[in-house]
C-alpha cells in the first residue's frame, strides 16, 4: 500500500463509531484495531464494510475477542514497591442507562476533573443530583476508576505488545505467568485473548534491551 492508500485507511477506520483505537507497528503487523460492538452482526458489517473498501490492500487479517484485561500501575516514572490493579472488560451484569447518565459519561471520559457546576448545566439536573448520579455509575463499576492520560513518549518511553502462543497450559501455569509480568515495572496491562493467541501484553520500553531482557526472562521461567 502507498502512502496515501494507508492514510485512507487510516481516517477511514478513526470515522467508524464502533472502532475505539489504533495501533500502528512496526514488525509482522502494520495496523490493529480495537472495537467494541454490542453483538456479532455489529462487528461483521463492520468488517464487510472494510473489506469492501479496502480489501485488496489487506494481506492477512487475525481476529480475536478481548475476554478481560489487567490494567497496571507500576510507577514507572517512581520507585514505589506498590502496585495497583485493576480488572476490567471482563463479564458483568449489563446496566442500563439514560440519556443524562450517557451525557455524564462523555463528559468525564473527556475530562474526567470536569466541575459539578458545569456537568449540572449539561444535563439539567441539579447538583446535588449530579453527583448522586455519577456516585452510582461508580458503585455499578461504569466507571470503575479515574485516570490521567500521560504522554510517556514525550518521556523518552516506546510502547510494546507481545503476543503470547502457548503449548502446555494450565490455569495454574497462567497465574505464574501474571505474577511475573504483572511485577515487571515495565508491564502497561495484561490481556487474555479467545483467539490465535493466549495472552497480549503491553509494555512501556525506553531502551529495546530491557525487552529483550524480559524475553529472555520469560523463556527461561516457562
Amino acid at each position: 500500500a502507498t502512502v496515501e492508500e494507508k492514510e485512507k485507511l487510516r481516517l477511514f477506520l478513526e470515522k467508524e463509531r464502533n472502532v475505539f483505537a489504533l495501533f500502528e507497528s512496526h514488525g509482522n503487523w502494520d495496523i490493529a484495531m480495537v472495537v467494541f460492538t454490542k453483538n456479532r452482526q455489529e462487528y461483521y458489517d463492520l468488517e464487510n464494510k472494510l473489506l469492501s473498501e479496502f480489501g485488496k490492500l489487506i494481506v492477512s487479517r487475525r481476529f480475536c475477542s478481548m475476554l478481560d484485561a489487567v490494567i497496571l500501575s507500576n510507577n514507572l516514572l517512581h520507585d514505589n514497591k506498590k502496585i495497583e490493579e485493576r480488572n476490567i472488560w471482563g463479564a458483568s451484569l449489563i446496566e442500563d442507562i439514560d440519556e443524562k447518565d450517557k451525557i455524564l459519561i462523555n463528559s468525564l471520559h473527556s475530562n474526567s476533573k470536569e466541575s459539578l457546576v458545569n456537568l449540572s448545566e449539561k444535563v439539567g439536573l441539579s447538583i446535588d443530583a449530579v453527583s448522586k448520579r455519577i456516585k452510582k455509575l461508580k458503585i455499578k463499576k461504569i466507571i470503575p476508576f479515574f485516570t490521567t492520560d500521560i504522554d510517556y513518549n514525550k518521556l523518552g518511553f516506546e510502547k510494546y505488545k507481545l503476543f503470547i502462543y502457548v503449548k502446555n497450559y494450565s490455569p495454574e501455569i497462567e497465574n505464574k505467568i501474571f505474577d511475573f509480568l504483572k511485577y515487571k515495572k515495565n508491564t502497561v496491562n495484561i490481556i487474555r485473548i479467545l483467539g490465535p493467541w493466549k495472552l497480549e501484553v503491553e509494555f512501556l520500553i525506553k531502551e529495546h534491551s530491557e525487552f529483550e531482557k524480559i524475553l529472555s526472562e520469560l523463556q527461561k521461567e516457562f
